[in-house]
Formats: structure tokens, sequence, C-alpha cells
């Protein structure tokens, strides 16, 4: 009898996975852009730009000119500039650019890539949608306070409703994150393909009450496309073209849509230059002003590099604080050990970082007007201290 029963319950157990794995491949057989792009998806994703369909451009052209130092002015030493090549190029880096004072000191590319090349941003895109939605809050579109239900009617008899922009840009939502795998099947890895973005992302669930747990994620991040949207009349990557991209004078660069007409990818992938980024690290490194425009206001500008109440270093979106210093820089807070380990103080108290997989960064150091950008191969043991410190030591 017992025998029979476990057989039942195997057998029954055994029904249930089919079924679900079935679901699951149906999903994938009615999308046939997702497949496809599965099938194209590069096993190095930073320097393949072009298999990704459709995508909406943000600008266009060169760009505004950027000042370059003379090899005989440059205001970082010459062995400072050598090693951070050095560092760089030993991580399979394609782009490098180190500006002090708004001028570009050195600009490396590997052979095959160039200044006009676009790289893919990885989650740097992340932060960049923080400074929208704070440009947003700027012009009096929404508030940091505003509840999800505001711009997402499905959820205005949600309990996930009640989440707040705020709980979105420091990524305390409380909705569970999928487990990511690079299979077609994995919920976590169609997010990044698939045709129906918005259905993916409204079918996350809460696991704990918003506000209440801090954890570095992806997928949550896309909800700022719907409060952008809804809040400011026009889609995403209009407003990121107008109220950011052309203000900085940023070149050509894309945004992906899961769709045609469809919805812009907000928590990966941006497709720029490394040249876009250092405009978008100057404005940073000036307080929110560029060329005497104010991109962001101070207020606006404050809110976005102010750390986390439940994270130490982690402040809007991934962009992180350099200091106060910790051997791990933690990614969540229910277990602080968890997280990116630290080699070393930074040799400056004021670094920040935007933050893309596998050492894609723009670095900001205000103090001494320093930006630095690399894009490169996905490399997970990139140290941002051991690369940076050396340059902010070179200064002159």
């Amino acid at each position: 009898m017992q025998r029979a029963s476990l057989t039942n319950l195997r057998r029954a157990f055994a029904v249930a996975l089919w079924l679900l794995l079935a679901a699951q491949l149906a999903g994938c057989a009615g999308d046939w852009r997702m497949r496809e792009r599965f099938r194209k998806s590069p096993a190095e994703p930073v320097g393949a730009t072009d298999w990704y369909t459709p995508t909406v451009d943000i600008g266009k052209g060169p760009g505004a000119a950027l000042p370059v130092a003379d090899a005989t002015q440059r205001s970082v030493s010459a062995d400072a500039l050598a090693a951070a090549q050095k560092y760089a190029q030993d991580k399979n880096s394609y782009g490098l650019i180190v500006a002090h004072r708004g001028v570009i000191q050195l600009e490396y590319y590997k052979e095959g890539f160039g200044p006009e090349r676009q790289l893919d941003s990885q989650s740097m895109h992340k932060p960049l949608s923080a400074i929208l939605t704070m440009a947003a809050v700027a012009d009096g579109k929404l508030t940091l306070d505003d509840p999800l239900s505001r711009f997402i009617p499905e959820w205005r008899n949600d309990a996930r409703g009640r989440i707040t922009v705020r709980d979105v840009l420091y990524m305390q939502t409380g909705l569970v994150e999928p487990r990511y795998e690079e299979k077609i099947d994995n919920p976590a890895f169609q997010m990044f393909i698939t045709s129906h973005l918005k259905e993916k992302v409204l079918a996350l669930t809460l696991e704990d009450p918003p506000g209440t747990h801090y954890h570095s994620h992806y997928a949550a991040t896309q909800l700022l496309q719907f409060v952008i949207e809804s809040a400011t009349g026009e889609r995403y990557a209009d407003y990121l073209r107008k109220r950011l991209w052309s203000k900085l004078g940023g070149g050509y660069a894309r945004v992906r849509l899961d769709r045609p007409g469809g919805n812009a990818q907000v928590f990966c992938c941006l497709q720029a230059r490394p040249r876009d980024w250092l405009r978008v690290g100057l404005m940073l490194a000036n307080g929110g002003e560029y060329n005497g425009q104010t991109i962001l206001p101070p207020a606006a500008f404050k809110q976005l590099t102010t750390a986390s109440t439940m994270a130490p270093n982690f402040a809007m979106q991934q962009i992180w604080l350099g200091s106060p210093y910790n051997r791990v820089r933690m990614g969540d807070s229910r277990n602080p050990a968890r997280g990116l380990p630290m080699s070393a103080p930074f040799a400056a108290d004021d670094v920040f970082y935007l933050e893309g997989r596998g050492g894609q960064r723009v670095y900001v150091v205000p103090s001494r007007q320093l930006v630095v950008v690399r894009q490169g191969e996905v490399r997970m043991e990139w140290d941002d201290a051991a690369f940076l410190n050396g340059i902010i030591r070179g200064l002159q």
C-alpha cells in the first residue's frame, strides 16, 4: 500500500513537472523573436551589438567635440596612464578613456574597435534610468514617494501597487527576482530576449513587504519605464533623447525594444560609445551641470548619489559609492557577506561609479575632476580599486 502511494506520488510529480515544462516551452514557441534572439545571442555580449533587433535611436552622428590634451600637456602622469592602459589591456578592454578637468588624457581602443564603435552597456543602463527618473522628479512629473499604482493601472487594486518609485530606485521592491540561467526556458533569461517584456515584469510576485529588504537585482528596474512614460506622457527613448542625451551632445546610440513600437529595455544593454558615457560622467562630476546647462538640479543630484538606508555603498540603481570602505560590497541586506569583494579603499573619499556586469564602468571623482570609462570583455575579477587608485595618485 505504501509502495503504491509512493509510486502514485512520483507519477503525479513527474506529470506536474512535465506540464510546467510544456507550458514554458509553449510560451517560447509562440514568441519567434525570442527564439531567434536566443539563437543569435553572443557568448561575449559587450562587443556585439548588431545581433539584437529592433532598436530605437536616441542619438545620431559623432556627437559634440570633446577636448583632448596634447601629449606634452597632460595633467595625469605618463606612468599612471600607462599602468591603467596595461591593466585594461590585460582584462581585454575594448575602450578606455581617462579625462581630467574635462580634458581627455588617454583614449585607448583595442585593435578592431575605435571611437565610433558602439558597445553594449550591460547594467550601466540601470543608473542611466535612475538619472532620467530623477530628471523627471526635477521636472515636477512625479515624486519618489508616488506608489506604482499611479503609473501601472494593472496594479491599482494589487499589493504591488504600494511599491514606491523610491523602492524601485533603491532596489527594495520586495519582488521576487527569478534565478538567472542562459537557457531559453529560464524566466530570468527570457526577460532579456522576450517580445512581451511588460507581461514578464508584471508577472513578478511579492516575497517581502515593499521597502523592507534590499537586494541588488535587474528585473524590477524595468518598472522605471512604466513610471517615466506614464509620468511624462512620452516614450522612454524619446524622453531620454530629449532630456539627457541631446543636452550632453551625445552621438549615435540605441535602446533595445522588445518588438517594433514596443517596450524599451531599461535594465540592460544600451548601445553607445565610450565617449558618450564619458559625457554622462562629466555631467555627474560637475554635480549635474554640463556645458552651462543644468541637467539635474542640486537636490536631484544629491538624492541620486545618496546611499540607501539598507546598504552603505549602494545609491540609486547600481550607482556605487566608494566610501565607507567595506571588504564586501553588500548585495543583499539579509546577507551582508554576499556581494563583490573590495580589495582596498579608494584613494579619494568621494569616488562613485556606474556599474555594468564584468567591469563596465564610469568612475567619477568630483574632488579631483576625474572621470574614467572602461568597457570591454565581461571580467568578473575586475578590481575597481587596483585599477582606479593608480590614476588618482597620478594626478598632477
